[in-house]
């Protein structure tokens, strides 16, 4: 009973929130997508993720309107994610010509009418180095061509992967590390250090920011991060109780700002995530795809379709 009645208020609690709600007005955009000439957004990306199957006969355009298909695919095939004997294939664009390190990316799409399909509107980083949290490890000998030895190196930490710097030029990437005997390892031929300091600091994978992906029939927002030996994935869902609405048309859309990402559904706002990592001056790169589950081994086609694309530019 009591689990009912919390249940209940949480429910009434939501529909006012709701309903409460103001659409946000994201201005005038920097430029616009109807996908009536999209032929410079095709990449062809074979393989993916392995053995999984992109290819360009799987993105169609009719009437200004970009189709992304799943087929089904019957072969044996490996992936990051296991093996098995069938997969589908996967519509799938990238925005090459447009890379922006903030500002509103707004996507407006029908979803599949599927509840195997797995369709996804991400942003990708570029990789960037952390000129901010460089390390001072003092001057430095190079004992082989790809070693150096560090007298003044103490308890700072340090890890695999991260950049080597010469006061301000990248040398390399940390590929070894003996912290007792004051030595690190690069992972190619270094030049001689002729006096000057050496730093290192954190190789920023970026991260994925998936402002709407469809996971176990759910809308969903989704950040993977990849942070040098770091890995960690935030969730955030709903926009709305139940499964998406296949007959209307969303508007999904995400904002990028020094302090993290706003994500918003048909100009609402949905979720926010706070990020200290939050990068400031590397472009994302807008990427839009429709695949299967591979638990899937059989069924019809899968269609993933968008109407347009914006940005909205934003300042500091």
């Amino acid at each position: 009973m009591a689990n009912s009645f919390k249940n209940f208020c949480l429910g009434l609690k939501y529909k006012l929130w709701k309903e409460n709600q103001k659409k946000v007005d994201f201005g005038t955009p920097t430029f616009t997508e109807d996908f009536h000439n999209p032929g410079y957004l095709v990449l062809d990306r074979n393989p993916y993720n392995d053995d999984m199957i992109t290819l360009k006969e799987n993105v169609q355009v009719i009437d200004g309107k970009l189709l992304l298909h799943a087929k089904y695919e019957n072969r044996d095939f490996s992936s990051w994610w296991g093996t098995a004997k069938k997969i589908w294939s996967i519509g799938y664009i990238e925005y090459v010509n447009h890379a922006f390190p903030f500002g509103i990316w707004t996507v407006k799409c029908r979803l599949p009418d599927d509840k195997d399909a797995w369709p996804a509107i991400w942003l990708l980083r570029k990789r960037h180095p952390e000129h901010e949290t460089k390390i001072d490890l003092g001057n430095a000998q190079r004992e082989e061509n790809n070693q150096l030895f560090l007298p003044e190196w103490t308890n700072q930490r340090v890890d695999l992967n991260w950049y080597i710097w010469y006061d301000q030029e990248i040398v390399g990437f940390i590929s070894g590390l003996d912290k007792p005997g004051k030595k690190i390892t690069v992972d190619n031929p270094i030049p001689e250090p002729e006096g000057r300091r050496i730093y290192v600091s954190p190789d920023h994978i970026t991260p994925e920011v998936d402002f709407m992906e469809i996971i176990r029939g759910k809308i969903q927002h989704t950040i993977h991060y990849g942070y040098s030996n770091q890995v960690y994935r935030t969730q955030a869902w709903k926009a709305k109780r139940g499964k998406p609405d296949i007959k209307k048309e969303y508007e999904f859309a995400v904002e990028l700002s020094t302090a993290g990402y706003k994500f918003y559904i048909d100009r609402v706002l949905t979720a926010v995530f706070r990020d200290k990592k939050a990068i400031t001056s590397a472009g994302a790169y807008l990427i839009i795809n429709n695949a299967k589950h591979r638990r899937v081994t059989s069924g019809e086609n899968s269609v993933f379709e968008i109407s347009e694309v914006k940005f909205y530019g934003k300042p500091l």
